[in-house]
């Protein structure tokens, strides 16, 4: 993804994407193209993505509360700061 982002940067930096008025600012820039995020995206057929993997894929991978079968939300945290799947441990 940061490959993607570098490129986008060089071949097309100086592109206008969107305008931002008062009222946009004010109302916390709601419909305007502002950011770009390298830990998700949205896919109009299999939904969000996490770091590439969808929701469901990362319900399974992280580690679960002690004794239950929910992902501790610790978990999903460390994976967007890191990128790696912590371990129960961490």
């Amino acid at each position: 993804m940061r490959d993607r982002i570098t490129a986008l940067k060089k071949n097309h930096g100086k592109k206008v994407v969107d305008t931002v008025t008062i009222c946009n600012v004010i109302n916390g820039l709601r419909g305007v193209k502002a950011l770009t995020c390298d830990t998700s995206r949205a896919d109009p057929i299999k939904g969000i993505h996490f770091r590439d993997l969808t929701l469901k894929e990362c319900l399974k991978r992280l580690p679960n509360h002690i004794g239950t079968t929910i992902s501790a939300p610790e978990g999903m945290f460390w994976f967007l700061l890191t990128g790696e799947i912590p371990t129960c441990e961490q």
